[in-house]
C-alpha cells in the first residue's frame, strides 16, 4: 500500500494523485467539510476521501494511504 508524502488534499501529486472532483458541503465559517475524489496517476484507480472539521485541523491530515479512502468507481461527467 503506498504511503503518501504530503497531504492528500494540499499536495496530491507528492501522493501520487490528482484530484478529479471537489465538493464543499461547508456551512458554516470556520469550518470545513469536504469531498474529494482523487485518481491514482499509476493505477487509474479512483478513491474518495471525506473530512471536517473546525478551522484547527488540516484538512486530511489523517489521510496517510489509500487505505484511509473508499475506492469507487469513475465519476460521471
Amino acid at each position: 500500500m503506498a504511503e503518501f508524502n504530503g497531504n492528500p488534499y494540499y499536495h496530491p501529486e507528492k501522493c501520487g494523485l490528482e484530484i478529479v472532483e471537489f465538493i464543499d458541503n461547508s456551512k458554516e465559517e470556520y469550518t470545513f467539510d469536504y469531498t474529494v475524489i482523487w485518481r491514482d496517476i499509476e493505477t487509474g484507480k479512483y478513491y474518495r476521501g471525506s473530512d471536517s472539521g473546525c478551522s484547527c485541523p488540516i484538512p486530511f491530515e489523517d489521510f496517510h494511504s489509500l487505505a484511509d479512502m473508499d475506492e469507487v468507481s469513475p465519476p460521471h461527467r
